[in-house]
């Protein structure tokens, strides 16, 4: 996948069908244990229109990072994950030919 096909899919909206009812809000109730009694939500039921960039937005913010917070771990962490997006899949046995085009040409250079 390359960037422009990465944007348009995390841009692209998505329609998810919704269900609301009183016995599902009753059994996750039983399951989570919160201090907070979860009720039945009627809206969910015609379903909700999302984007794909929003729900990886709050699943990010409401997800703990697996690394500690101090610096110098943030920094390793980071330091392996940003050459990630320089690498795409191509139908190749050669590590060196599956970087992106632009990755490539400064190699070259």
């Amino acid at each position: 996948m390359n960037l422009g096909q990465a944007l348009d899919t995390v841009h692209r909206r998505l329609q998810l069908p919704g269900s609301s009812t009183a016995a599902l809000a009753a059994s996750v109730n039983a399951k989570v244990g919160h201090d907070e009694t979860l009720a039945e939500v009627p809206a969910l039921d015609t379903g909700v229109t999302v984007r794909v960039a929003d729900v990886l937005q709050r699943l990010a913010v409401a997800t703990a990072p697996l690394v500690d917070r101090d610096v110098y771990e943030v920094h390793r962490h980071w330091g392996l994950m940003r050459y990630l997006g320089l690498f795409a899949p191509q139908a190749t046995d050669d590590p060196a030919a599956t970087a992106l085009h632009g990755w490539r040409r400064r190699r070259a250079m």
